[in-house]
This record gives structure tokens, C-alpha cells and sequence, in this order.
């Protein structure tokens, strides 16, 4: 029951198990580019399996998802009334999950959000040309997230996100994300992000670099080899 404020490690005990229910109160997201880091706890796998582009600006902005959005990203299958738990845990006392869940009626699939094609370019730069033009005041907010949070983890998730699509399973994910945690947590970044993010809350970070377009690809290429410690 992914019933409440679901994010990052959340997702990673939640969101990977058989069968995930959602309620009107769930908050869903992976919002590591705020703190210096990049989608991890396996959450990298799911992103990049969204449908479309939305996995990829999940991923970058790191914005909250209520329970209808998480069953369409693929992080939740199935969504119920909060009030419903009790009796949904009753019955699993006597009945098999699937068997439960065969009771749920599934969300009716809807159409990939057309902000989401913002996101299919073929740089950054793009992708904040595209939201400029042609995302309205959602695209704003996206621009905002995206100044907000750390602009190497914003490049770094941009990267991740594309070569997460061509890999085979979920262990080859967790593989590429523990290589890119192990590089990003000896960056100066992340502990200034705990710092203003997790510790003393609502203060502006100072990222190193402090814009997206002076994120040098070489270190980002460094990111995806063996950290040797």
C-alpha cells in the first residue's frame, strides 16, 4: 500500500513489489536532482519504462505524482479510497493477492500528457526551448523545477534516463545506479544539498556548476565508470 508520501527509498520498497495500490492521498516521486543525486532504489528502471517521455521528465524535475499519475507511470497498478485498506488487508487474510486484485477495477488508460514531448529532443537545451515556447504555465513550473534543483544531477538524470532504456532488466539498473550514487555522493553537491534541502530546509543551494549548460560532458562520462575506491 503505497498510501501517503511515497519518494525516493519509499519507491524503492514500494514500487518494485507485485502488487501496488494507490489512494487519493498518495504522493509519489523521485525527486533526487533537488539534493545532489540522481534517481536511484531501482526507481531509474521504472522512469525509464514510463510511457513516452514522462519517465524522463519525472526524472529530471523530480515533480510529485497523486495516485492517478503513479499508476500511469508505472509506479502503482492499481488506486482505491484510502477508506478501503481495511477491508482490501482483510481479505488478504483469506484470498490471494491476485485474486484481490482481480476485484480492483484498473484506472482507464488516458493519453500521454503532450508536455511530456517536450521532453523528446535531442539536447537540453531543447528541452528548455521547448518548455519556453510551447509549455504554458505547466512548462513554467518545469522550468522552475529544473532551475531549482542541482544542475549536474539534472544532466546526469537526462543521460541515466536514455541509457537506462537500453538496458536489459532491473539488477542491470541498480548496477548503474550504485556506479552513479558512488561518484555523486563524494561530489560537493550533495552535501551542500542535505544541507539546504534536508537540513535547514527552504535555503537556496549553492550547485558547483550553477548552471545546466556549464555541466562538462567529460564529467558526466566519468559518472558511468567503475568508481575504484
Amino acid at each position: 500500500f503505497l498510501d501517503g508520501i511515497t519518494m525516493g527509498g519509499g519507491v524503492g520498497l514500494g514500487s518494485h513489489a507485485r502488487y501496488r495500490v494507490v489512494t487519493e492521498r498518495s504522493v509519489v516521486a523521485m525527486p533526487e536532482t533537488s539534493i545532489g543525486l540522481t534517481p536511484d532504489a531501482g526507481g531509474s528502471w521504472i522512469l525509464s519504462r514510463a510511457p513516452g517521455f514522462s519517465g524522463l521528465r519525472l526524472a529530471m524535475t523530480g515533480n510529485r505524482l497523486n495516485g492517478v499519475g503513479a499508476v500511469m507511470a508505472g509506479f502503482a497498478d492499481r488506486m482505491v479510497p484510502s477508506e478501503t485498506l481495511a477491508d482490501i488487508a482483510a481479505l488478504l487474510e483469506t484470498r490471494t493477492a491476485k485474486d484481490v486484485f482481480a476485484l480492483i477495477t484498473p484506472l482507464p488508460t488516458v493519453s500521454i500528457q503532450e508536455l511530456d514531448a517536450c521532453y523528446d529532443a535531442p539536447d537540453i537545451a531543447t528541452v528548455l526551448r521547448n518548455l519556453a515556447e510551447r509549455g504554458g504555465e505547466e512548462g513554467a513550473r518545469d522550468l522552475q523545477a529544473l532551475a531549482a534543483a542541482c544542475p549536474f544531477s539534472v544532466v546526469l538524470a537526462w543521460f541515466a534516463w536514455h541509457r537506462a532504456r537500453g538496458l536489459k532488466n532491473r539488477d542491470a539498473a541498480f548496477q548503474q545506479e550504485e556506479m552513479l550514487v558512488s561518484h555523486l555522493i563524494r561530489r560537493p553537491d550533495f552535501t551542500e544539498g542535505v544541507r539546504c534541502r534536508l537540513i535547514e530546509r527552504d535555503v537556496q543551494p549553492t550547485w558547483s556548476p550553477a548552471n545546466l549548460m556549464d555541466v562538462r560532458r567529460h564529467d558526466i562520462e566519468a559518472c558511468f565508470q567503475e568508481y575504484v575506491r
